[in-house]
């Protein structure tokens, strides 16, 4: 996990203080590079965490009742968090605008949200998994196998880039045309960095409320896309 990634588990943890849950884990995510949006559920117990762009945190937890594939989840205080699960799938919802607000309203900063539809993580995309295929990209780069380590990142983006927090996303795609570029393969070079940059002059082709937590991180991974995109012209 990138030393960003940390920071940001580490303040959801210590605002959230959520408590400990028993028995093996199911995670899920929603597939959103600016807001990261994790599900955890153990049993019949829940722990939604997300943290933004804007570095707003929201986190709900506790007990739902099940009845099939449908469950729901309710504070005595008006909110309530509906999750209805499908194969790899769980959607998480309100009944009402009102029951929304109050969940909201009692777990949530602004701007951030806890619906959506999240997807179990595949074990490669794991902290664990990423850590693996990190290191094994590593190993390769510095031994000059630079094909091999452009085909380790590529495989890990084929899996993962969906789940990834934007920041991650561009440091992986750097380090995929860094491969690329001393491969010799200015082409691939480009194409690496193309999904997340429009104009690389420009940046990113999206507007959101960057945190100045992360802003630093995000000029570190942008300056290095423009630099080998320069380097990568035919």
């Amino acid at each position: 996990m990138s030393t960003m990634l940390k920071t940001v588990y580490g303040l959801a943890v210590a605002l959230a203080a959520a408590p400990a849950l028993a028995g093996p884990a199911q995670t899920y995510q929603v597939k959103d590079p600016y807001q990261q949006q994790h599900l955890e559920i153990r049993g019949n117990r829940f722990d939604i965490n997300t943290v933004g762009a804007n570095s707003n945190l929201c986190q709900i937890d506790g007990r739902f009742q099940r009845q099939g594939n449908r469950a729901v989840f309710k504070d005595g205080e008006g909110c309530e968090v509906r999750f209805r699960f499908e194969h790899d799938r769980v959607t998480v919802d309100s009944p009402t605008e009102a029951a929304a607000t109050a969940c909201r309203h009692n777990y949530c900063g602004h701007n951030v949200i806890f619906t959506g539809e999240y997807s179990r993580l595949p074990a490669a995309c794991t902290d664990q998994g990423i850590k693996n295929s990190e290191q094994r990209f590593q190993v390769a780069y510095r031994a000059g196998r630079f094909a091999e380590a452009a085909r380790i990142q590529q495989h890990s983006l084929n899996r993962c880039e969906d789940f990834m927090w934007f920041i991650d996303r561009m440091s992986a795609r750097n380090n995929l045309a860094a491969a690329h570029k001393n491969a010799g393969d200015q082409a691939a070079c480009r194409r690496a960095l193309t999904p997340f940059v429009a104009d690389p002059a420009k940046g990113p082709d999206i507007e959101f409320n960057l945190s100045t937590i992360w802003r630093e991180d995000f000029d570190r991974q942008l300056q290095a896309a423009q630099s080998h995109w320069q380097q990568c012209q035919p």
